[in-house]
């Protein structure tokens, strides 16, 4: 265990992890028909016995009740386990929304199995009067609760389980949708109090530190001894809603994201807001529907291959996981979750999950039909106010033990504060695992000392992490306040200069280019090295630098590509003159990628003197491709005029080699956008090709006015069914529903193109005829219908496309009128994280696509139909429209009723998988 990462608690025996093909063989997907929604009816049976019945449980487990509305417990929201193995259950009749004039009332109990038969049968109320509370955490003699903008201390001061005092700690946090509000408390080994809030809260929080903020969604630590609060992962670096927080005995940090994801999330705790997101870098894996929560598995009542398994609550999709921890360098790799329990029950809602003193799993079950904030009114009739369940889930065949380890969630009264415990953490790397070297980093990030930064740079000197790597690049920002201005004045140096290459690179600005420079011209610096302090000169130096570095006699493609994105993204250039240089690179028997950049160069610094030189290249069959391209290219932006005939040439002719052809046809987009058209169009018609119509008809769509034209050219061509498919299916795949080329191609196929208008009558009708007659078979024969191209964007048991969301728990998360809805009228329900925009730069081009970030003043935009994600300059920016979905409304026009109504009955079908009997 690392020195500096302490625990309060006795350590108990270390769990063997599992391997992932032992977790495998233990557990099988077998296809369910479930019943279960997010929003439906009120359940048909609330019957302990009906639910228990419903259960389908691996093979090395069994569930009993060990608490339910009889003992009070209506809606439990989180549970804990006290010193003297007692379970503390946090219960919210208020949530979703109070009824005008309604007082809230919410309540904190305490459940006890005096005779150990597995079930509780003492109840003592701790607490009533909360308002909407949304987690506690035990320690120090009371309860802190997350209550709204509130985090609150209740105090027992006689020590009769009966709350006395409360006080207010911290008020400010944001509250704007209470299924984001603050939750998830959970005690860290460091003695810090971990908690989470959601996307659409804005918090600003006055301590005795100073206002501390946090926009959307993030995660805090609290110190409770000198009242610090701290905020990590914001604005939504771990997920847009973190809704649960779980730590291993080696203090590593997750984060369960309240869509799929568990995030591993020790890269995280770096205090910075620089806006890089952990997501595709730490996730863990995925559950199959939304899912919260997150219990560390460490207890000797349990299978020794669930030991070192993260347990996650599956409300959605009405399930228990358990992700197995496979060690991948300093983190954890990706992998497919194990599962555990499994319900149709519709009111089967698991929200929080924690390994009992005696060994067993215990799930605390919200019960409800009704979970939706997007898909019904908070104050829906329906939702269930009176139920609520505690499950217990056990091993077959083992005993229950007697005096599990305290878990880190919970802190003892008279627990040393967290000023008591902290202590340096290493200052060499070397002896260091790749775990123990990731936690030094973050460490380090946190400290004030002047040379914070240049001893986690240590870590570099080590090999390639992508864990380590994320933490000191949000190091770097975290800290550079501390070391640059020292590194300035010259009171601070670094190790190594690719120590401080990788901070230059990182930090980027003014101060950066200034050191950079001097690195590269004022010093004997490592030849090796040159390129990395060239690349952040090229990036924010001033003409005269990039003049130098085009001089530089070393021949560098990377430099020189570099100075194409200074033009491309900055509109920078190098100090004249800088022809003669150009003329030697491209002239010369350089490598190819060096004439290739040079040439890239020479056309967008408009140095018309090379367009004769560029043609003559374009056109010699005994110049490398790479070369010819961009040749190609040059000549075209230089004279276009002059280049237009030999476009076209290499636009007509299936001689031609691909990449050169298709370039052409890109080129004629902008010289003659009607000739091109008509030429793509023959080709695009031909049912003997082979090739993909995706890079060619990226030509015309990432060009303004391009897809009317090639529609236009479209429409007189003898286009055949077969290949009016493969074209609808490529617009689906990069994700385009441009109208005019979908009404072409639609007309080929005989399909009524336009959408119907929306009727809530037709909606309730045909969700009736699902339910009488639907066909869930037949609905999955018409889904993968390369016709309506659903394979193309969504993924359903890891087959399809990545454009729109995943739709393995559909059925589980959207109720069947939100199914047809989300079919016939996608833009009426847009899923969060897939509302696409538009953006049309200076030079007419047109991107389609997902903003993935704004940093370095750029828009990072990732673009379907070439499948990239590309920083576009604000100032080439002429247009920017959000078009919410990709979806193209009448897809499903082609349709029968009856086909119609079988393919939403697969759609509310889809739930996940269940686990063996």
């Amino acid at each position: 265990m690392s020195k500096w990462f302490q625990f309060l608690l006795p350590q108990s025996r270390r769990a063997r992890l599992s391997s992932l093909a032992t977790a495998s063989i233990l557990i099988a997907s077998v296809p369910a028909d479930l019943a279960a929604q997010s929003v439906q009816a009120p359940t048909s049976d609330p019957a302990v016995e009906a639910q228990l019945a419903s259960f389908q449980i691996h093979d090395e487990f069994e569930v009993q009740l060990f608490a339910d509305e009889s003992h009070g417990i209506a809606n439990p929201i989180a549970i804990h386990w006290d010193r003297k193995g007692r379970l503390w259950v946090l219960t919210t009749l208020a949530y979703a929304q109070l009824a005008p004039g309604e007082k809230p009332d919410d309540k904190l109990f305490i459940l006890e199995d005096t005779d150990g038969d597995g079930r509780a049968d003492t109840r003592t109320l701790f607490a009533d009067g909360l308002a909407m509370p949304t987690g506690f955490a035990l320690g120090h003699g009371g309860v802190y609760v997350g209550e709204g903008p509130d985090l609150i201390f209740l105090r027992d001061s006689d020590r009769d389980d009966r709350a006395d005092s409360r006080e207010v700690l911290l008020s400010g946090f944001g509250h704007g949708d209470t299924h984001q509000n603050i939750s998830n408390l959970t005690w860290g080994p460091d003695g810090r109090l971990y908690f989470t809030q959601g996307l659409h809260t804005f918090t600003r929080v006055e301590t005795p530190w100073g206002i501390v903020r946090g926009d959307t969604a993030g995660f805090w630590r609290f110190h409770p001894g000198t009242q610090k609060l701290e905020p990590f992962g914001f604005p939504s670096l771990v997920s847009q809603n973190p809704c649960g927080v779980a730590f291993d005995p080696k203090g590593n940090l997750f984060i369960k994201s309240n869509n799929r994801e568990l995030i591993f999330s020790t890269p995280a705790l770096v205090p910075t807001t620089n806006p890089m997101n952990l997501v595709p870098i730490a996730s863990v894996g995925a559950t199959p529907g939304k899912s919260m929560g997150g219990e560390f598995v460490q207890s000797a009542h349990l299978p020794d291959w669930l030991q070192g398994h993260i347990l996650i609550a599956g409300y959605y999709s009405h399930r228990v996981t358990a992700f197995p921890l496979v060690p991948d360098g300093s983190g954890f790799a990706r992998v497919d979750p194990v599962e555990l329990l499994f319900s149709d029950h519709e009111s089967f809602r698991p929200v929080d999950i924690r390994i009992g003193p005696d060994g067993a799993i215990y799930i605390a079950d919200w019960f409800n039909p009704i979970i939706g904030h997007y898909q019904a009114s908070l104050r829906h009739p329906d939702r269930d106010r009176s139920h609520g369940r505690i499950w217990r889930m056990t091993a077959k065949g083992r005993d229950p033990i007697e005096h599990l380890p305290l878990p880190v969630s919970w802190i003892p009264e008279g627990a040393p504060l967290p000023s008591e415990i902290d202590s340096a953490p290493p200052r060499e790397f070397s002896e260091l695992s790749p775990n123990e070297r990731l936690q030094a980093v973050v460490a380090w990030s946190n400290r004030d000392e002047v040379d914070a930064l240049k001893i986690a740079l240590q870590a570099l000197d080590h090999g390639p992490d992508r864990f380590i790597d994320y933490a000191l690049r949000q190091a770097v920002h975290a800290q550079a306040d501390r070391w640059m201005p020292d590194l300035q004045k010259g009171t601070l140096s670094f190790d190594s200069p690719a120590h401080l290459a990788f901070a230059l690179g990182t930090l980027g600005g003014p101060e950066s280019a200034a050191i950079a420079r001097e690195q590269l011209w004022g010093g004997d610096l490592d030849p090796s090295l040159e390129p990395q302090f060239a690349s952040v000169l090229a990036r924010v130096g001033s003409s005269e630098d990039l003049k130098q570095l085009l001089d530089r006699p070393q021949e560098d493609a990377a430099l020189l590509l570099a100075l194409v994105d200074a033009h491309s993204l900055h509109q920078k250039r190098p100090a004249a003159p800088y022809l003669p240089r150009l003329r030697e690179l491209i002239n010369a028997p350089t490598p190819e990628e060096v004439r290739a950049a040079a040439i890239t160069l020479a056309g967008l610094w408009k140095s018309a003197e090379f367009s004769p030189r560029f043609e003559e290249i374009a056109q010699n069959d005994n110049e490398s491709l790479p070369v010819r391209v961009e040749a190609l290219r040059s000549w075209a932006r230089l004279t276009p005029g002059a280049a237009k005939a030999a476009l076209l040439q290499f636009a007509r002719s299936q001689d031609s080699p691909a990449k050169l052809r298709l370039t052409a046809f890109e080129l004629l987009c902008r010289i003659d956008l009607e000739q091109a058209a008509s030429l793509a169009a023959d080709q695009l018609a031909d049912d003997q090709t082979s090739e993909s119509p995706r890079q060619l008809l990226a030509s015309f769509l990432n060009r303004k006015g391009g897809s009317a034209a090639l529609a236009t050219a479209l429409a007189t061509a003898e286009l055949s069914s077969d290949r009016a498919v493969a074209l609808g299916t490529a617009l689906a795949e990069m994700g385009r529903s441009d109208s005019d080329l979908i009404a072409v191609l639609n007309r080929t196929l005989g399909i009524e193109g336009i959408a119907l208008p929306y009727s809530p009558d037709y909606v309730a009708q045909l969700a009736d005829e699902v339910r009488k007659s639907g066909d869930p078979e037949k609905g999955g024969e018409i889904y993968r219908r390369a016709q309506l191209t659903c394979v193309a964007c969504h993924q359903i048991g890891g087959v399809g496309g990545i454009l729109g969301p995943n739709l393995d728990t559909v059925g589980a998360g959207l109720p069947l009128d939100l199914v047809i809805e989300s079919v016939l009228w996608p833009n009426r329900q847009l899923k969060e994280g897939y509302f696409a925009i538009s953006v049309t730069t200076r030079d007419g081009e047109v991107l389609t696509g997902y903003e993935e970030k704004e940093a370095e003043g750029l828009l990072w935009m990732r673009d379907t139909a070439s499948g990239k994600t590309r920083p576009i300059s604000p100032r080439q920016i002429v247009q920017r429209t959000n078009i919410g979905t990709l979806m193209p409304a009448g897809l499903t026009r082609s349709l029968s009723r009856e086909e119609l109504r079988d393919l939403v009955a697969y759609l509310a079908s889809l739930k996940g998988s269940a686990p063996a009997r």
